[in-house]
């Protein structure tokens, strides 16, 4: 007797198969079809299924620190105040706070009720040719917030509620990255999209603004940006299912 399974990346207990079974593997990129009896197949359909679930393995995020003079700068004209020791709380203006529990020990800080402030924009170069997801990084406890842009996309505000809060995160980066700033302030990362290197270029543009606001404590604690590449099967898993089918075809012969 016979029959077909369809296996996506998952190890196939002994009492699915019977003699000549036909198994289909499926990837994104092309379905293999072997039939073989119980004994060859077993053994190799588990390494097979261990290769693809190696290659899905997600990639950590690359944080970029926003450094204003070297990767951010004001969108057109405006008022920076570097090296500010207040909280940043002059109407229209941006300052950079300094801040010891803050990565790269400063925050870039504005705050204000009218929609005046000057943008920044964070510009970074990423390491090679794909597809990349681009976040940005704040500081946010109860009203504050963070409107960012990718690109020439739309720009959207985030706040403490369509945020992800990193506070209680680990492995998350590919470097230590300061996630609570003391307190409850904690860092929130925006999902900005997808950056394809073969439409867009390797040079990605982030642009930060302070949302309007009718909250007196409204403030924007913008601290960087980060990119992790769109997770593809590796090369491992693609090489262990063709090295399965090249045993298959000399075992069969």
């Amino acid at each position: 007797m016979g029959g077909k399974i369809r296996a996506k990346s998952r190890l196939i207990p002994a009492g699915e198969l019977a003699n000549n079974t036909e198994i289909e593997l499926t990837t994104d990129y092309y379905i293999m079809k072997i039939t073989k009896s119980r004994k060859t197949i077993l053994p190799l359909a588990a390494v097979a299924g261990l290769a693809l679930a190696a290659g899905m393995t997600q990639a950590a995020v690359v944080y970029v620190d926003a450094d204003y003079g070297t990767n951010t700068a004001l969108d057109g004209a405006g008022t920076f105040n570097a090296g500010d020791t207040d909280q940043g709380n002059v109407d229209d203006q941006w300052s950079e706070r300094t801040f010891g529990a803050a990565n790269g020990g400063s925050v870039l800080v504005a705050a204000g009720t009218e929609d005046a402030t000057p943008r920044l924009v964070t510009t970074f170069t990423l390491p090679g040719e794909g597809q990349y997801n681009i976040y940005g990084y704040y500081y946010t406890i109860g009203s504050w917030d963070a409107s960012f842009t990718l690109g020439s996309g739309s720009a959207t505000t985030y706040t403490n509620s369509n945020g992800t809060n990193l506070a209680a995160t680990t492995g998350h980066f590919t470097e230590a990255v300061v996630v609570n700033a003391g307190g409850s302030i904690d860092l929130f990362e925006a999902s900005l999209g997808v950056w394809d290197t073969t439409v867009n270029g390797l040079t990605v543009s982030v642009y930060i603004d302070d949302p309007e606001t009718s909250g007196g404590d409204d403030r924007t604690w913008y601290d960087g940006v980060g990119y992790e590449a769109v997770p593809e099967p590796s090369t491992t898993a693609l090489l262990g299912l063709g090295g399965l089918a090249l045993i298959l075809r000399r075992r069969k012969g």
